[in-house]
Parts: structure tokens; sequence; C-alpha cells
């Protein structure tokens, strides 16, 4: 009979032990929230608990101490966008009225933001207190009646403290504490690497700081009011308003959300996001929301726009600010090459100009590589203007495309042969001869030159009319398009001259490097020094690169000669009798 009693006071103790371990330490799992397509990708950062606490939590402020127990409050916090996707979810104690701490970057985009106490409850939270300097906030939640926890209180950083785990039995006092900064609301403190777990800091059985596993290094020690005297400074909407509204990722939110819409305006959304200023770092900016993934969503658009051959619907909505703050040169370039089939080569090139003037998403390389589709645009745009006729404005082109590209061989042979389209050989003359040109142009070159000098032959003559009868034919010339200079024609001169007064005008050097050549002259053998002259142009006509020497003429004082160097360059007429000399180009 005693042995009976005694197996049936073992059994009744095993099922009493039994039912104690499952009361202390069964957890339900917790609520769970419906997620956008973009949870993946938006929580992969942030610490996820699949384990919840019973909705109180009893825990010793140390293993050593034999204060009374502290009972803790946890939950999980998750703070959704504006379209209703999940951007953060963590692990939370909650205080006697209702305050919690979180990460500042994680609330960042953050639009609604509800506590799911383990027992399925869903509270709002509705404002809260953050510094300009501080990393973490503390937030309250509303209609906090049924949730009870230990009360905020400021740190004693100089006493003995506890930290304990949220979401496991780990716990450790802390008495030697290392202060990494001081923030306005919080003390920074490090941590061992075995307090990598979201936890409390508890000192007196009250709150006086956080942590939050790899959420954000280090703990962070209260130092601001008593929790009696906590007032919210800022409300979630506040916060909103001030760290993420009207910025590019909340525009890029609202683009990936809107399915419904025509292609047209779905890509027109996305590219709106880029007028927007960033409000995110780039390590805090979630893969979908960086411009790399945005752009690869652009592009898939756009795939299906050309498809239905919508080329004016691409081509609508970029301009030079969307294109440059996407900062990506091959959708330039595909972007602008639409534009061009669409509206022809002007408007890339508008743009273009417009993006090069602010060129905020490229780097030095880029921006190389976009002047040369530039100058691609040029090209093809002096063509169209040559074929099409169009003189005035194609000699317009070439001026605003040869300022750009002042070195382009290219365009410079493009504007010669825009002149000569239009018989204007002085132009094409003077283009022609002003640049240097590469060898293997050399044939352009001369085939140019040579339709240039036929031209001339075929229109009027350089006609210089003097006094009948007089060995003296004075003209007056312009030296390097500047600098007007009398001349006396002399036939019996072998090279040009020029005073030395109209070298100093031309701001022509005479130094030791300067030639220095002896002529044989009426008064005999003199020395003198030897330049070129870029041009000389008289009645209209132009020659260039032509060698000349540095005299001072005693009985002509101010004057130069136009010798034969220059005058073999035509065909000469004189009738000294009626007092007229005729050149012609050869």
């Amino acid at each position: 009979m005693r042995f009976n009693i005694l197996i049936s006071f073992f059994i009744i103790m095993v099922f009493v032990f039994a039912a104690a371990v499952y009361l202390g330490y069964f957890k339900p799992d917790p609520q769970t929230v419906r997620t956008s397509d973009f949870d993946k990708s938006l929580n992969s950062g942030n610490q996820q608990s699949t384990h919840a606490f019973d909705f109180s939590r009893i825990l010793f402020s140390s293993p050593k101490s034999d204060s009374p127990a502290v009972a803790l409050s946890v939950g999980t916090v998750i703070i959704y966008d504006i379209v209703g996707n999940r951007i953060t979810q963590l692990t939370v104690a909650v205080s006697e009225s209702g305050w919690i701490a979180i990460p500042a970057r994680l609330c960042v985009g953050g639009y609604s933001w509800y506590f799911y106490s383990a027992g399925g409850e869903a509270l709002e939270i509705f404002g809260g207190i953050f510094g300009d300097r501080d990393d973490i906030g503390i937030w309250q939640l509303k209609n906090t009646n049924q949730i009870s926890g230990p009360p905020v209180f400021p740190a004693k950083p100089d006493s003995p403290l506890t930290w304990v785990s949220i979401v496991s039995e780990k716990s450790a006092e802390l008495t030697d504490l290392s202060i990494l900064s001081e923030q306005q609301n919080f003390y920074h403190i490090f941590l061992a690497d075995s307090m990598d777990e979201p936890g409390l800091f508890i000192q007196d059985q009250k709150i006086v700081g956080w942590s939050f596993g790899d959420l954000a290094g280090g703990g962070y020690l209260w130092k601001g009011p008593d929790e009696k005297n906590l007032v919210y400074e800022l409300s979630v909407y506040d916060f909103y308003r001030l760290t993420f509204e009207s910025s590019r990722e909340e525009q890029f939110i609202i683009a990936y959300s809107q399915k419904d819409i025509s292609l047209v305006n779905q890509l027109e959304t996305f590219a709106n996001g880029f007028r927007s200023d960033p409000m995110l770092f780039d390590d805090n900016t979630p893969l979908h929301l960086k411009s790399k993934a945005v752009i690869a969503k652009m592009r898939s658009i756009i795939s299906q726009m050309i498809d239905k051959g919508n080329f004016y619907g691409i081509v609508s909505i970029f301009d030079g600010k969307v294109l440059s703050a996407a900062g990506d040169v091959s959708l330039l370039i595909d972007v602008l090459t639409f534009s061009d089939q669409v509206n022809g080569p002007e408007h890339s090139i508008d743009i273009i100009e417009e993006v090069l003037g602010d060129p905020e998403g490229f780097n030095e390389g880029q921006v190389y590589q976009i002047r040369q589709f530039q100058k691609e645009l040029y090209r093809k745009w002096l063509t169209l203007l040559t074929n099409d006729k169009d003189y005035s404005r194609g000699i317009e082109v070439y001026q605003q495309a040869a300022n750009f590209f002042i070195d382009d061989p290219e365009i410079h042979l493009l504007g010669v042969k825009l002149a000569l389209v239009f018989d204007d050989w002085k132009t094409a003359q003077e283009i022609l001869y002003s640049h240097k040109f590469p060898i293997d142009l050399t044939d352009q070159v001369r085939t140019l030159g040579g339709q240039i000098k036929e031209l001339k032959f075929q229109g009027n003559k350089i006609v210089v009319r003097f006094f009948p009868g007089s060995g003296r034919i004075p003209v007056t010339g312009v030296l390097n398009n500047r600098l007007n200079q009398n001349f006396v024609i002399d036939t019996g001169a072998s090279m040009v001259t020029i005073p030395t007064a109209a070298v100093k005008k031309l701001g022509i050097e005479i130094n030791d490097s300067t030639p220095i050549r002896e002529l044989i002259t009426a008064g005999g053998v003199i020395e003198a020094p030897q330049i070129i002259l870029h041009s000389i142009q008289l009645d209209g006509w132009t020659e260039y690169n032509i060698t000349a020497y540095v005299i001072d003429m005693p009985d002509q004082s101010g004057f130069g000669l136009l010798g034969l160097n220059y005058l073999n360059r035509f065909r000469m007429d004189l009738n000294a009798k009626s007092g007229v000399l005729t050149l012609a180009p050869r």
C-alpha cells in the first residue's frame, strides 16, 4: 500500500514538472504579417526573430542579485512604407507607459508604424523623441493599458547595470563602461561580442538603455528625463515628412506600386523620381530603390514600349535633369538615340548640353563618353543640313560644333564641305587653312583645297587701281584678320616685307630664336628677321601662310612691300597706261 502511494506521488510530480516546463518556456509564434514582394530585399538587412516571448516575461537584474524581479513586455515592431510594403521588423521591449526604442535608420521611409504583442494585439506608434545627433529614437504606443514594463530612467554610468537579452536567456552585469560618444539623448557605449542580441540595460529595476544586436553596434544609455516627464516631440508623420517625404526614394516606392497604369505613365513615374533629391545614404538604401535597380526596371518598360513602336512616348519623358541624376551613360545614349530617330539630332544635342551643364551623376570618363556621342550627333546634323541645302542654319551649327570641338578635324572638314556646296569658297578657305589636319586626312584636305581654288578662279578677280603711268602701286591689306596695313606692290621684290610697328601690333615676338636672313637691297646688303604671316587679305581675297621679312623702309615709312612670293599666287595683268592691276587666283 505504501509502495502504491509512492508510485502515485511520483507520477503526480512528473506531471507537475512537465506543466511547469510548458508554462515557463513555451513561446507562441509572433503575429503573422502579410508582406509585399519587396520584403525579402527590404528585410534582408534587418534582424527578424521567428521567436517571440509571452506577453510578460520575468527577468532578474543580475543572476547574482537578490533584487526584485523585473517584468518585461516584449513584442514585434513592424514599419510599413507609404504603399504598405513592410520595410522594418524587429523585436522590442515596452516600458511602463508604452515607450520603445528603434534605431533611426530603420525608421526612415516608414509611413505606418505598429507594435504587435505576443498575444496578437496591434498598437499604433504615434510619436516620439529623436535628437538631431542621435542614432536612436524612443517612440510611444497608443492605448497601452494592458502593457506593463519597467519605467524609463536616465542611466547612471558610474554605477553597475545589467544587460538582458529580450530574445534569449542571455544576461550580463556591467561594472566598467566604455563610452564611445555622447549624443543628444544617449551615451553610446561599447559592448562585448557576447552581447550581440537585442536587449535592455536595467538599473534599479528601471530601463536605462537598449541594445539592438546587428542593427546598431554597441549599446545606448538614456540620459534624458525619466518616464514621468517624457513628452513626445514629433509625430511619426513629422518624422516621415522631415526625413523622407517628396524624396527620390518615396517616388520610386510609389512607382513600383502602380502596376495598373499604362507603360508611358509607369516610365514617367519612375523618371520623376530622379527629379527629386535622394534622402538615404547609399549603404542604407534598399537594393530595389537604388538607381541601378530602378534603371533596370525602366529599361524593362522601355523594351515593352519599343515592341509596341512607341518611341515618341519614350523620348517625351526624358530630359537633362532626369538623365543627369540617373547617372547612367548607356541609358542616356540609348534614350537620345531614340530621340534622334524621332526628333532629329538637334533635340538630342540640346539635352546633352543640359546634362553637361550639371553632370552631377557622371565622372570624368563618363563625361568624355557623352562628349564623343555629342560629336557624332553634330556630324550627323551637319551632314543633314548640307543635304537639305540649309546653308544659314548649317553655318550656325558648324560654328556651334566648332566651339565645342575646336580640335576635331572631321567637324571642320564638314564645315568646309558645307560652304563649298553653296560656292562660298571664302568661308571654306578660312575654315580649311585655319586648322591643322592629321596625315590620314591629307588627301581630303588637298581635294577640298583644289575645289576652293577652282571656285576662286571662277569668281571675281582682284582689281587694283592706281594713278596711270605711275610706277608705284599702293594697296591696303589686312594682316592676320586684324590689322590694316599699307603696302606697295613691287614686282621687283622677291618677298613680302612689313614694318616693325606692324609686327608689334600683331603681337609677334622677335627673339633669339627668330631666323635672320641677309637681303640685297638698293642700299646694299642688310639683315632682317623672317616671320610667317597667318594671312593677308586683299580686296576680300585671303591667302594664308606667307613668309615675310621685317624691314623699315626709310623712304616709305610705315609701308610694306607685296613681293613675288605673294603675287605669284595669282595671274597678274598690269595695264600701266590705264592704271589697272588685275590679280586672278591660280
